[in-house]
Order: C-alpha cells, then structure tokens, then sequence
C-alpha cells in the first residue's frame, strides 16, 4: 500500500505587536531563539522552524543581538529556519495593491541577504484574500496560497486543494488550512501555569514567555503522537493528492524539542502515513508532485464558513486606516515619481530615505497592527510611524520640486513669484485645483499660467496671523503677516508639471448667485434640505436626495467585529434634529455651504443596553463645489464624545441594481447587492465588504459614486426605492475581545483587553465626495474621482535658477483611461526605473505608454523586476497588447 504523506512544520505564527507592544513581544523573540539556539545544538533532526512566512522578526531580533547575526544567517543557508517571502504579515485588504507588491520584494530581497527564501504563499491567519493576489504571487515566482481564513461555500468536488484564479485568470495552488494553523498537536490544552502578569512602577503590564514556553516543553510524546496520528487522518480525508499539512505551533509558540520524538513515534504507531519535517514550500511541492488535476476556484475569498473572518477590523480605529492612506499616497503617487523626475535631472535618488519610510509602513502593515486591533500603546506607535513617513515623503516631495523649478526656463521672473505644480494623474475631465501659500502685501493679484491665461484666485482665511488682541499684537505673525493661503483653478495640468505667476492685479469675477441653502456649479446643484443634500445632476437632469444621511447606532462589539447590542436599540440620524446652513465661501474657485447638526444621541452602553444619560454630537459639514467640477465635496467634522457606538454614512439612491461597482487591489470589483451564499450553517457570516478609493451604483439611466479618503469598509442594502450604500465612518470600541456578542455568538480566540483609544474619543474628520454620472459614460466619472482622491502639489519657487536640462512636464503618458498608474520609483538593483500599471476594468487593451525623451531602453518584468524581455521604444513610444486586469512592471533605462 502507498503511504500517505503528511508534512508536519513547526513554527509561530508571530504577531510583531498585538496584546502587548513591539518591544515588549520581542523580548519574547529573544526567548524563542535562545530555545531554537539551545535545540540547534542538542536535539538532532530538529527543523526546520517556519518563522510565520516573514523575514522582520529576524532584522527585528538582530537589532538586539547583532552578536548572533553569523549563528542566524547559518540557521537560514542550512534550512533550519524557514524564513520569507514576505517580510511582515501584512493585512491584504486595508494596505494598497502596491504596498503588498513592495512587501514581497523587500521580503524577498531582505530575505536572500540571511539565505534561501520559502517560496510559498503562507498567508496563514489574514481574513480573506483579494481577487488580484494570485497574479501579485506569481509575480513573484510564487504558484501557491497557504490559508486558513476567508474560505467562502464551495462545490461539493472541491476540498481543501483547488486552483484559485484570480481577477485576471492567473492560478495557484491553494491549501486551505481548515483546521487551523494549529492543527497537529493542540498547544493550547498542554498542562502550564496560567500567564503571570508582571507591574513595574512608571510602566505598564508585562508578561513573559513562560507560559508559551511550558506548554511545548510539557508535551507528552505519547499523547502527543496519538493526537498527530488523529489529526493526520482527519486532514487527509479532505487532501485527495494524499499529502496534508499540519501546523505543528500556535501564536508566539517556541519550537517544541520533542517534535522528532512525537514524529518518530507517531510514524512507529501506524503503516498508513508517513509523517515529515519540512517547511510550508515543502507542502506545496509535495502536493504538486502527486500531478493531480485540481479543481479550479474562482470567487474571492471573503467568507466565514470555516473560520471568522472578522470584517470589522476593516472600520475599527478609522483613524489608522486614514493615516495609512495617506502615508501611501504621499509615498507612491507623489514623492517616488518627483524623486525620479529629479533624479533624471541630476538630483540623487533618496534611496535610504524611502528604504526607511517603506521599513516602517511594513511595521504598520502587519494585520494586528493596521486592523486597529491592539492594545493602545501600539496604535500611539504606529501614528509615530506614519508621521515620520508623512514627513519623509514630504521632504522629498518638495526638495524634488525645488530642483526640478531650478532647471526649468524661469519665464515667470518677470513676475513676483512663480508656483511649480505637479498633478500625479491624468484625468480628462476631472477639474484640478491648487492650494498653495503665496507671498503678497495686499490681496490684490492673480495668476497666470504658461500660455499667459489669467486664472481666477480665490483666497482664503490665514489662521497663522490671527494673534492679536484688540489693537495689539501679542506675537509677531508666523510665517509672515503677508502669507496668503490661496486656491486657483489649475487649468492646463493634466499630468505632470505646470508652472504659474503671481501677476498684480485682481480678475474681476461675477459672484454666483450662491446662498445658505443652495450653490451650483456648470454641471450641479446642491439643495439642503433637512440637514441632508439633494444634488441635480444637470447633464443627465437626474437628482440625487437625501445624501450626506449619517447614522449612529449602538456598537455592543470589539475589536474584530461590530455587533448590535443584545438588547434592541433605537438609531439615530442627523435629519431628526435641528440643523443651521450657511454658505461660508462664495468665491470664483469654491463655494462651501457649512451645515451644522447637534445630534443628541446616548453616552454609553451599559450592559446590554444603552444609557439614558445622552451626549451631544456636533456634526460640521463642508458641502463644497468646485469650479467646473462634477462632484459634491463634504468634509466631515464632528468632537466625538459618545462610546460604544458606529458611524455611517448612508447613501440612498433610486437606483435599482443587482451589482456594486468599487475598486479593489489592482482591478474594478463587480459584487452582488444581496451575498450569494446560505450562510446559515457558517461559523461567520461577512455583513460588509471591501472597498479602495470609491463604490458605486447605476442602473441603466444613472449611477452614483462615492469616493472616500481613508475609508475602506460598505454595506449595500435594498430598500423599497432603491439601494442604499452604507461607508461606515467610525467605530467607538472599549475591548480587544468580547464574548456572547450577536455577531459572533460564543466564538472567540483572543484576550479581552481593555482598549479605551479604540472609542475614537476626540475631534474626528472624514473627508469624502459624491460623483453622479451618466450609466452610458462607462467609468468616465473615474477622472472625477481622482481629481479628488490626488490633488495636485503646489511649490512656491524661490531659488536661483541653474538651467541645464530641459524638463520634461511628465515622464510618461498612460493611454487609454482604463490603464491606470501604479507606481514609478528608482528600480531595487540601482539600474533605471520601475514604471507599473494595470488595466483596471475588465477588457483586453492595446495600450500606449509615452514616454519622456530621456529614456532609450526598455524591458518587461515581473513583479521582482527580473527581466523578461525587451521592449521596442518608437518616436519616444511603447505599445503593449495588455489583458484583462493585467498588471505590467516595465523597467525605463535613460
């Protein structure tokens, strides 16, 4: 009889922070290697220890120990210690689809400098996996996908090993671990003393590893073996290619001495299995040897069927989810081109600057981080981390302008001041609008662009001046008492770089005939009504009513998901109370109405119920219009000082639709309005779903968008007119983990520590805006939607000028609109630059890339950047035969 084979692999799944901060858990790190370090030398056959698919924990370890970095590097190059691709865990839904690609690359590469890399797609614990990951894996060489949550209903021909296709028909071998991660032996249960909790004066809680320790150490060999042998059959009852995985560790879990002993026994007890050390590249091999025909999976993996899949973290802490928004915006589609831009230009590459900015959005990135799910002094870290990327990205940003403004022709010195602005995108309806800080004695100016085209100027209040008291000054203004805070219609900035002049001289603009409950632009007018919007929509003669709808009601969840409270509880919305509007800018380039509702909604919860005692909700909307631009603005601001609550923002609309339109990592997502699965026999049921940037409804007329900064989490719901889109704005939680909840029953899997920063207390902001559009305009309205999601940057022009190359407005050119940028930046080995894109909405595309004349050579790679092949560049042009959500990596060589 042929033996079935079993690949056991020990390893810890190793959270770099969670119930306790980064630097309290790598104590616990320096634990586990000493014990590897100990088992190394007196357990032969030990290995090899899988450190959880990640590369950091052993930068993270070496830090501390760079005594150890020859023993460490040895562990790697002889197999004992598993290490990569990935450098941290990273979260797959709430970071961008570039942000997972530089993860890889920097695990891959961080990873060879130690040793041999796994090359598997362990990804054990995310809660779920996007449409597009099985092309980023194979980008990287890598043809599997290791899971164990998100797994949605299956056929009944499918188990725990099937191709699954991706958005653009890439496959990989998918093992899904439907046992868990911790599926040989069951750590948890081993007889240890309970965790001690240990206090110091001036500091916080800690706890040690003893715990996690005594529970490998006290292993019974014989139970233990009895326990694998059980677990084996279990999982080769749902592996038809005769080869199972078993996780042999848990959370933090130190490598267990007595694996050799357990497996050697376990392979003594029985004939029918043979049971193996390896890693989780082992696995797959394995699995690939026994040529199977796979069936072949094509859903998305967003399901609890199996295991939680906790979508509430996609909204808890909204606060981090903004920062890390921006942080990546800041990165990837200003500073990495500029730096390029000016790297061409003579200006060296701030390689170590981005390197350490990267480094540290990969910290932020790990899924307990950046799910807003661990203890407080975690998160305060993180916001350290961001901050110091904003102001990295942010240097760069104007450091790159500042030379780039210096080797441009300087037609604007006839003039006081010149502004350089880049646009990042190209939209070609979109209206851009610049924000910049101008140097002028009186308010009596304009601005000119190249063609000498007068723009209109809209200038707005300077706080920074505003410190006098009745006729004196208590402190000289800062920066000066001439700063002028200024908005000017951007015209002739497509993409790329324009430059303009201050020019004396005022325009003389007719004011529109705005007032507090009304301002229009050429393509919209927005009524207020009831504290709430009704946007016309001139081209189409549609109106849109009852929008900017904001709902709050009670949240009895934690950390991972929201829920209702046990006892039922009434919901609140901003249209039941009083609200004043009143139209606070009415200039040439903006109109803003301010709309001001005092909700009065309960405190707390107590129990299951909600207090009596009530709090009030001050809600500060800016409903804004731009010149020439078909979208609705609303800046949110609100002083949130309720707890235990949700914050949504509804949508209604009439539009009847079976389909929501949003976009996703690397690609438009088409999901259904009702979920397409009976979920009654489900550990957990997703109530809401993913979104980046916008989601959006139409029908056959007409469509609705909205587009969200920072803001990831939706529910679509059908209502008896139509659709209703919920974006949830925040959550206000006070513990880690609750048992007994509505939403998750009596199912839970982590510590119940309180969390009092995870109420969002304090001054809260959301910044969003709706997009009407024509159905038969396709995804024109896309362009509306980046004009708001990447305005352009503007940089006032001081320096001497030094002429020596002539500046290029762009690098590139991406045509046609359903090609969308990803990123460029300076490639890993120092030779060119690294331009991707994608096509974004589903179609076969020829597309065309124009490219700056300071480029001679091209080629194709993959997402690692090894070469493919060469690329022809005609009269400063390349054409590419693109697929349907393809992602296409091309290195530009000067």
């Amino acid at each position: 009889m042929n033996k079935k084979t079993v690949v056991v692999f020990s390893h810890a799944h190793w959270d770099i922070e969670w119930y306790m901060p980064f630097r309290s858990f790598r104590f616990w790190l320096l634990d586990i290697m000493d014990m590897l370090k100990e088992i190394d030398s007196e357990v032969p056959g030990f290995g090899p220890y899988v450190l959880d698919g990640q590369v950091a924990p052993l930068d993270h370890y070496l830090e501390v120990r760079p005594e150890d970095a020859a023993w460490v590097r040895e562990m790697v190059r002889s197999g004992k210690l598993a290490i990569g691709p990935f450098y941290t865990q990273f979260d797959e839904w709430l970071v961008s689809a570039e942000s997972i690609v530089r993860n890889c690359l920097h695990g891959i590469r961080r990873g060879r400098e130690y040793g041999p890399v796994m090359t598997a797609g362990y990804l054990p614990d995310n809660f779920g996996h996007p449409l597009q990951l099985p092309q980023i894996l194979l980008g990287f060489g890598i043809d599997s996908l290791v899971f164990m949550r998100g797994m949605v209903d299956r056929p009944e021909d499918l188990s725990d090993e099937f191709l699954l296709q991706g958005l653009d028909g890439s496959k990989v071998l998918a093992i899904h671990l439907n046992r868990g991660y911790g599926n040989a032996v069951n750590i948890w249960r081993q007889k240890a003393a309970p965790m001690t909790v240990r206090t110091t004066p001036y500091h916080e809680q800690f706890i040690g590893l003893e715990y996690e320790a005594e529970r490998v150490r006290n292993l019974d060999v014989a139970k233990a073996a009895e326990e694998l042998v059980a677990s084996a059959r279990q999982e080769l009852a749902t592996h038809p290619s005769g080869v199972a995985p078993l996780a042999f560790g848990c959370d933090h879990c130190p490598p267990a001495a007595k694996m050799p002993a357990i497996i050697e026994l376990a392979n003594r007890m029985q004939d029918e299995i043979e049971f193996v050390q390896g890693d989780v590249a082992d696995l797959v091999s394995r699995t690939k040897a026994e040529r199977r025909q796979f069936p072949t999976f094509a859903k998305e993996l967003w399901g609890g069927k199996y295991h939680l899949i906790l979508n509430g973290t996609l909204a808890t802490r909204s606060y981090i989810k903004q920062s890390n928004y921006a942080a990546e915006n800041l990165l990837e589609v200003y500073a990495e081109p500029l730096a390029c831009m000016a790297a061409v230009h003579g200006k060296s590459y701030p390689r170590t600057m981005f390197d350490e900015a990267w480094r540290m959005m990969y910290h932020n990135h790990a899924h307990d981080s950046i799910h807003g799910s661990s203890v407080d002094p975690v998160h305060l870290e993180m916001m350290q981390r961001y901050a110091a990327v904003r102001q990295t990205a942010v240097g760069i940003i104007h450091y790159s302008l500042k030379h780039l403004a210096q080797r441009m022709a300087p037609w604007w010195q006839r003039h006081p001041a010149g502004i350089l602005a880049y646009a990042p995108l190209a939209p070609a309806q979109g209206t851009y609008v610049g924000d910049v800080w101008v140097e002028s004695q009186s308010e009596d100016f304009h601005l000119e662009d190249a063609g000498g085209n007068p723009l209109p100027v809209q200038i707005l209040d300077n706080p920074l001046n505003d410190v006098s008291s009745g006729n004196r000054s208590n402190c000289d203004a800062w920066p000066s008492r001439s700063a002028r805070h200024i908005l000017f219609q951007a015209s002739g900035i497509s993409q790329g770089l324009a430059t303009f002049a201050l020019v004396p001289g005022r325009l003389e603009i007719p004011t529109a005939a705005n007032h507090d409950a009304c301002i229009e632009n050429e393509f919209l007018k927005v009524s207020v009504r009831d504290g709430l919007l009704d946007i016309l929509d001139k081209p189409t003669g549609t109106t849109h009513r009852g929008l900017n709808l904001i709902e709050e009601e009670a949240d009895a969840g934690d950390a991972w998901d929201f829920s209702a409270p046990l006892e039922p509880a009434r919901t609140y919305r901003n249209n039941e109370f009083p609200a004043t509007a009143r139209l606070v800018e009415n200039g040439p380039v903006r109109s803003t109405i301010r709309i001001e509702t005092r909700m009065r909604v309960p405190a707390r919860m107590i129990g299951n119920k909600r207090s009596r005692q009530k709090t009030d909700l001050v809600l500060v909307a800016d409903v804004s219009l731009l010149a020439g631009a078909r979208r609705v603005e609303v800046a949110l601001e609100f002083d949130n000082q309720a707890k235990d609550h949700r914050l949504r923002l509804r949508c209604p609309t009439a539009i009847q639709t079976d389909q929501i339109v949003s976009q996703g990592h690397f690609g438009i997502i088409r999901r259904p309005v009702a979920y397409p699965y009976d979920t009654k026999d489900w550990v957990q049921a997703p109530s809401t779903y993913h979104f980046r940037d916008f989601v959006a409804v139409a029908d056959q007329a007409n469509g609705l968008a909205v587009a969200c900064r920072g803001l990831h989490e939706y529910e679509p719901m059908e209502t008896g007119t139509g659709v209703a889109l919920l974006v949830t704005l925040l959550r206000g939680i006070e513990r880690m983990s609750k048992w007994n909840t509505k939403a998750r029953g009596r199912r839970d899997g982590s510590p119940s520590h309180a969390m009092p920063e995870a109420q969002c207390l304090g001054r809260q902001r959301f910044e969003y805006a709706f997009v009407p559009f024509a159905a038969g305009e396709g995804f024109a309205f896309l362009d509306t939607v980046r004009a708001f999601l990447y305005p352009p940057v503007c940089h006032l022009i001081r320096d001497e000028q030094r002429p020596e190359l002539p500046v290029e407005p762009a690098m590139f050119h991406l045509e046609p609109a359903n090609v969308v940028f990803s990123c460029l930046k300076a490639a890993e080995d120092g030779n060119g630059y690294i331009l991707r894109f994608f096509e974004n909405e589903g179609k076969d595309t020829c597309c065309t890339v124009k490219l700056a004349r300071v480029f001679r050579r091209a080629s194709l790679t993959n997402l690692n950047e090894d070469p493919i092949g060469d690329i022809p560049i005609r009269e400063g042009t390349i054409r590419l035969e693109l697929a349907a959500n393809k992602i296409a990596t091309i290195r530009l060589v000067p």
